[in-house]
Formats: structure tokens, sequence, C-alpha cells
């Protein structure tokens, strides 16, 4: 149901708030993986180095701590349980129920600087915040509906195989079957944590 004009900002708080627990995974999940890129690539140049292959006791035994921790994290920011307060699927749900509070002025008015700016994540570059909320939420007053369904699609599309793996080979460590066929890799996971950084 719709929250009525005297709610809006009770409902954009809301928002808020789960936006910004969302992001907190996020970005942790971002610095483990630089952390665990920096020791990876650190190991191999020593033993480089010295001249001998790494044995790899240790960065395999870090891998999987670091695998099991970011598909956990996929998992969570792709759980399509109603009850789940800090998952994207529940977040565009919230907004799908309330567009109308999700205006281009309360966009343009909270992004934009005293100049009507903002800066493009991408690039760096600044541009008006009023051609930001075009590109991003459409051409109208309001966020549009096609851009929940593209945001919806592209979160299942990225993420399934991820959360699969998540609920089979870590949740619940189904030892029957062979890890050897496992379609996810590093690159699959962190194709995953992109696709819902690239969300904002």
């Amino acid at each position: 149901m719709a929250a009525g004009r005297s709610q809006h900002e009770a409902v954009y708080a809301g928002w808020i708030e789960r936006l910004d627990k969302i992001n907190h995974q996020l970005v942790w999940s971002s610095v483990h993986r630089r952390i665990f890129t920096t020791v990876r690539d650190a190991l191999i140049e020593k033993d480089r180095n010295r001249g001998r292959p790494h044995n790899g006791l240790f960065i395999f035994s870090y891998a999987d701590g670091y695998w099991d921790s970011q598909v956990m994290v996929v998992r969570r920011l792709s759980d399509r349980h109603r009850d789940h307060p800090h998952s994207l699927p529940t977040l565009i749900d919230r907004l799908r129920k309330n567009p109308h509070v999700a205006t281009r002025d309360r966009y343009v008015g909270l992004a934009g600087d005293d100049e009507g700016l903002t800066m493009n994540r991408v690039d760096g570059r600044y541009e008006p915040a009023e051609d930001r909320f075009t590109r991003l939420y459409g051409s109208g007053d309001v966020l549009e509906p096609t851009v929940l369904d593209r945001w919806e699609f592209e979160i299942g599309t990225a993420s399934s195989v991820v959360a699969e793996h998540a609920t089979t080979y870590i949740a619940h460590r189904d030892v029957n079957v062979d890890l050897s066929a496992v379609p996810v890799t590093f690159g699959v996971i962190h194709a995953a944590l992109d696709g819902r950084s690239s969300r904002r």
C-alpha cells in the first residue's frame, strides 16, 4: 500500500537506512578484495624473487575464507525474502510501492551541490544532477518502474548462480557434490558484487 504525503519523509528515511546498511556491506567487501589481492600478489612476488615456487598453503587457506565471505555477501544482498531488511530486492520492493517518493526534485536537492552538479562515479566528472537523474532513473518526475524492473533482472542474473552456490556449498556444506564442477569463479563473484555497487 502506498504511503500518504505525510509519510513521505519517513518512507524516504527508511530507504536511506536500508541503503546505508547495504552500502556498508559493499564497502567492506571491496576492502576485503583489495587486501586479499594485495596479500596474494605480494606472496607470489616474494617467492618469484627468491626463485622458488610458492607452496600455496597460506594463500589457499586465506582464499577459502575470502571466497566464503564474498559469496555470502552476494547471497545476503540478493535475498528475496520479504522479511530480509537489508537486501537489494527488498529495497527495490519498497521503492516499487512508493515511487512517488523518489522524485526528481528530491534527488536534485540531495545529490546536487550549490550549482546543482553531482559527481559521476564512473569517470569522476561533474554533471548536472537533473541529467544524472534522467540517465539513471528516467525522464519523468519520479523513478520509472522500468528502471526497477531492469535492476531486478540484473540482480537476478548476476547473483543467482552465486547465491545457489552459497546455499549448497557454504551454508549447508553438501559433501556429496563434486566441487570441481562448480560454475562459480572469483570473476563471477566479483561481477555480482560490482553489479550491486553500480546500482547506486
